[in-house]
């Protein structure tokens, strides 16, 4: 990821004109296995107690992702005209609503269902126009500003694989341990296919990884 931004850094200096070639162009970064990372339990823990200690703002849409399984671009596009209120006879819940051709992601509508924490947080943002979660200064998120936000948190927390998808990978596997349906999940997740199911589920490493953590005594 430093190298990504470097490379970056050195794009914009060779569009300003004041570099002649990027000496990054062709350094080859290292993979990282964050497709398949999750959170066990007690990593949870751990990010979401220091969540306690920074300033809110990160705290807010990391809770969001992890709490809704949002993708990272649907966290910080979405404002409060996607809130919408879902009742029926004994109860109502607040969601995030795209029209189909207006999600951040896909051309299908998207519905992300809140609830406990993200429920209460929502309705008390919805009465504000506009993204409900924003950066200091009152900014909304950009896709650079919460990646680098992660690179921070991962050093401070010493977790090399959470990435800004971390949460959302975390929530699915959490719905496959409560053995709940694979339709509700793929409804959930904002899913067109069944067959996402093997990209964002990670039992078998989740178990791997808690066994290591038993093991260490972590």
């Amino acid at each position: 990821h430093y190298i990504s931004t470097l490379q970056s850094m050195y794009k914009v200096g060779m569009k300003l004109g004041l570099l002649r070639a990027n000496p990054l162009q062709y350094v080859d970064k290292p993979e990282l296995d964050t497709e398949r990372f999750v959170l066990t339990r007690s990593q949870e823990k751990r990010c979401l107690e220091a969540l306690e200690d920074e300033d809110g703002y990160f705290g807010e849409i990391f809770r969001a992702m992890l709490f809704t399984g949002a993708r990272p671009q649907e966290a910080r596009a979405v404002t409060s005209a996607n809130v919408q209120l879902a009742s029926n006879e004994s109860t109502s819940v607040c969601v995030w609503h795209w029209k189909a051709g207006t999600a951040p992601k896909g051309k299908h509508a998207r519905t992300i269902w809140t609830r406990g924490e993200m429920e209460a947080f929502t309705r008390d943002r919805m009465r504000t126009p506009g993204p409900l979660f924003r950066m200091k200064g009152n900014k909304p998120w950009t896709a650079n500003a919460l990646r680098l936000r992660f690179m921070r948190f991962r050093e401070e927390l010493a977790l090399p694989k959470l990435v800004a998808k971390t949460p959302r990978h975390t929530f699915c596997t959490r719905l496959q341990q409560a053995k709940v349906d694979p339709s509700h999940i793929q409804v959930l997740m904002g899913w067109t296919s069944l067959d996402m199911l093997s990209t964002y589920g990670h039992l078998d490493r989740f178990h791997l990884d808690v066994g290591k953590e038993f093991k260490s005594g972590g």
